[in-house]
């Protein structure tokens, strides 16, 4: 690919992930290469440098889907969305991880930094949900505050901080305006010297399915009622839609060959279909 131009400086994080995933993953490769198109389109696709750029951009995200068009993470959104929101979850459990156990480099860096893009990337399908926001702004900010003590030469505290250094109870991030990662090697977010890092942290809880649905009735239309399970608990359609996701993870974490991360979420999904609670 050709140098992004000046106009369109902002892409440039997500065009560098992107093409560092062109072999490592191809999902994700694709979204963020689509995550850019969109952004770019956003603030210049006229000005002759940047529309020859876009052109480019297109050419390998059509190319990129000729190659792995076989894959339904790249042919259905519902399973990419899945799909790379999984993965997020595994590069921000890895950073997140490392981070509690006092563990503070330049991959750690990284890893917060380059989550919190992989969560802007859900964007591609929809808005985020509260808890996405949330782990994107605390990603962002734990980067930068980790990268910040380095360079002072401070010792990072573990975990949540205020902007006076102090441990907090939850993730709340102060603002982080004006830092920029440093140039460093990615690190393998899912392996790390060919050892696998199961997720810890559980997927983004779906949104709330339209309360719009509904069934014609003797020609009035009346709110779409779940089947009862015989000897189960009264089911809501909310219910259906997370254990529906819940198994879309499973099957997602199956493509990374993470068993424990498919049995947690089918797990999660039975129990919910069969008790009503996760």
């Amino acid at each position: 690919m050709a140098t992004v131009p000046a106009a369109l400086k902002q892409i440039q994080p997500f065009i560098k992930i992107a093409a560092e995933h062109d072999k490592r993953d191809p999902v994700v490769s694709y979204y963020f290469r689509l995550y850019a198109i969109q952004e770019a389109m956003k603030v210049d696709s006229k000005s002759p440098d940047c529309r020859k750029y876009l052109l480019d951009l297109m050419k390998s995200l059509e190319d990129l889907k000729k190659a792995h068009g076989s894959q339904e993470a790249i042919t259905n959104q519902v399973v990419g969305q899945a799909h790379v929101e999984n993965y997020a979850m595994k590069v921000f459990s890895f950073a997140d991880n490392n981070d509690r156990a006092g563990i503070f480099n330049k991959n750690v860096v990284k890893s917060f930094y380059t989550a919190s893009l992989i969560l802007e990337v859900l964007l591609v399908f929809g808005e985020l949900t509260d808890e996405v926001i949330d782990k994107k702004k605390y990603s962002k900010w734990k980067a930068a505050y980790i990268h910040n003590c380095l360079k002072e030469g401070q010792q990072p505290v573990p975990g949540p901080v205020d902007e006076f250094g102090q441990p907090i109870p939850d993730h709340n991030p102060p603002p982080t305006a004006g830092w920029a990662p440093p140039a460093v090697t990615y690190p393998p977010g899912v392996m790390m010297n060919n050892q696998l890092y199961p997720p810890t942290v559980p997927p983004a809880p779906p949104s709330t399915p339209s309360s719009s649905t509904s069934h014609s009735v003797g020609g009035e239309s009346s709110p779409y009622q779940p089947p009862v399970v015989p000897g189960g608990p009264q089911l809501t359609a909310q219910n259906f839609t997370r254990a529906g996701k819940l198994c879309k993870f499973a099957s997602s974490a199956l493509m990374y060959e993470d068993a424990g991360t498919a049995i947690d979420n089918l797990q999660k999904a039975l129990n919910l279909l069969t008790t009503g609670t996760e």
